[in-house]
C-alpha cells in the first residue's frame, strides 16, 4: 500500500495520503517512521461511512485533511484513507476548494486500490500475523543493522532508480544526500560503474575506479 499511496500523493499534489485500519493505526505515511502510529484526526464519521473534512494541528503543522471510508462488498467499513494539505501550501482561494480537492484525492485512492476491503486480512497473512507495531519495530531494527554494516549496500530498481543506499555506500561512492529516488546515471558516478548498476546483470570479481577508490 505504501508505494500506491505515495504515487497517488505525488499525482494529486497533496502533502500526505494515509491508509489506516479502523483503529486509526497507519499503514502508510510519507515519512515511514510514522507508519504503525495512530492517526491524528477525527475518524468517527468515516467509521460510520461518511466523509469528514477538518482543520487540525497535525504532526507536520496546521493542515486541512479529509478522511474517507474504505467499504467492503457488504458495505461495512474495512479501513480508512486520509488526504491532507498543510496550510503553508495553500492560499485563500485554494482554501475554499480544499474540501472538494481532498475528498476527490481520498476517493481517487480508494478507487485505485480496489479490493482493499481485505487489506487487514491480507497484511496479516503476508506478515505472518505481525501487526503494524511489530512491523515498525522490525523495520527499524533492519534499518539500523543495514546502516551499521561496513559494506556498501545499494538497492537499484529495474529502471535504474536508486531505491536505497546505506551509510557506507554513501561514503564509498560520495553519493549526494538525496541520492535515493534518482537514476544511478545522475549520481556523478563514472560511466562504467553507473552502467553496471543500471544493467541488472550479475557481476563478480570486477574492479571499478570510483573517485580515488577501487571497488
Amino acid at each position: 500500500l505504501q508505494p500506491r499511496a505515495e504515487a497517488a500523493r505525488r499525482a494529486t499534489g497533496v502533502d500526505f495520503i494515509t491508509v489506516m485500519n479502523t483503529d486509526g493505526v497507519r499503514y502508510t505515511h510519507p515519512e515511514p517512521d510514522r507508519i504503525g502510529r495512530r492517526f491524528v484526526g477525527t475518524i468517527g464519521p468515516a467509521l460510520a461511512g461518511r466523509t469528514v473534512t477538518e482543520e487540525i494541528e497535525g504532526t507536520i503543522g496546521p493542515l486541512v485533511q479529509a478522511v474517507v471510508p474504505v467499504k467492503g462488498p457488504d458495505g461495512s467499513v474495512e479501513g480508512l484513507v486520509s488526504a491532507g494539505i498543510t496550510k503553508d501550501h495553500v492560499g485563500g482561494t485554494a482554501d475554499r476548494q480544499l474540501p472538494l480537492l481532498l475528498s476527490a484525492a481520498g476517493v481517487a485512492l480508494v478507487l485505485a486500490t480496489a479490493g482493499t476491503a481485505l487489506v487487514s486480512r491480507r497484511l496479516l497473512r503476508q506478515t505472518h500475523g505481525l501487526g503494524p507495531h511489530e512491523m515498525t519495530r522490525m523495520y527499524e531494527h533492519h534499518d539500523a543493522v543495514l546502516h551499521a554494516v561496513r559494506e556498501g549496500v545499494l538497492i537499484v530498481g529495474g529502471g535504474g532508480t536508486l531505491l536505497l543506499a546505506n551509510d557506507e555506500a554513501h561514503r564509498l561512492l560520495s553519493l549526494p544526500a538525496d541520492a535515493e529516488g534518482r537514476h544511478v546515471r545522475d549520481l556523478g558516478l563514472p560511466s562504467d560503474a553507473a552502467d553496471l548498476l543500471a544493467s541488472g546483470r550479475v557481476a563478480t570479481d570486477e574492479v571499478h575506479l570510483v573517485g580515488e577508490r577501487l571497488l
